[in-house]
């Protein structure tokens, strides 16, 4: 019993802690890049590429674990989009379009 007790503690101290508020944080990411290059490293994903709305190398990093779904989805080539305002990540390949919602504690924000 004394184990189960430690294991959901250990396990509530892992988790993702208040996940509105780690929603509304996220809201606030924008990403539109055609992919040059992608990189996971331990728990950062770095991906630059050119902003096809206005031409310009950019660079998006996340830190906060939400691409660990989608992270090695991500190839040169495609287009990754993720709006301001909204929680969905988009990765365009060249026949589909892959979406991944922000999802926290089991729950899909919107």
């Amino acid at each position: 019993m004394r184990n189960v007790i430690l294991s959901c503690f250990l396990i509530g101290c892992i988790s993702c802690g208040d996940c509105n508020e780690a929603a509304e944080s996220r809201r606030n990411f924008e990403c539109n890049l055609i992919v040059a290059e992608s990189k996971l490293v331990s728990r950062q994903l770095t991906i630059k590429g050119i902003n096809p709305s206005n031409g310009l190398r950019e660079r998006y990093k996340d830190e906060f674990g939400w691409y660990l779904e989608f992270g090695n989805e991500i190839n040169p080539g495609d287009t990754v989009l993720k709006r301001k305002g909204e929680l969905v990540f988009y990765i365009h390949k060249r026949n589909t379009v892959l979406s991944f919602p922000y999802e926290c504690q089991g729950v899909t924000y919107k």
